[in-house]
């Protein structure tokens, strides 16, 4: 199953970015601390497709800072991890990458599609909100 467990574990290789981004709109609505509402994953191979919905609780949550780290609390375990946004509409921590489909004052929607050559596929959806 594909989880925001494997998002912090594969997020810990991450190397520390020494350049650096000027600050636009996106940035300063990011850095901010997010609920996980709700996180929806949908695998699919050559068995089929499987999705699966976990509400997020009151202790889910990712505090994007302004130094560039993000505080991730899922599950009872907490982590730091860096990020970045890139191109305006991609949050990026490391080698992962999602979109950004929605953010103002009070919603963040992210939007992840790992895609196989042989249509293989693992998505995720992740719904914040303040």
């Amino acid at each position: 199953m594909f989880t925001l467990t494997l998002l912090i574990s594969a997020l810990l290789s991450f190397q520390t970015s020494t350049a650096s981004t000027a600050i636009n709109t996106k940035d300063l609505l990011v850095q901010q601390k997010w609920q996980l509402n709700k996180q929806v994953f949908s695998s699919h191979d050559v068995t089929g497709t499987d999705s699966n919905t976990v509400a997020g609780n009151k202790n889910d949550y990712i505090e994007f800072r302004s130094d560039g780290t993000a505080l991730i609390s899922y599950k009872g375990n907490k982590d730091i991890l860096e990020y970045k946004i890139v191109n305006d509409n991609v949050l990026s921590f490391g080698i992962h990458s999602y979109t950004i489909t929605q953010l103002n004052n009070h919603t963040l929607h992210l939007y992840q599609n790992e895609e196989e050559p042989n249509g293989d596929y693992n998505r995720e959806w992740l719904e914040l909100q303040k």
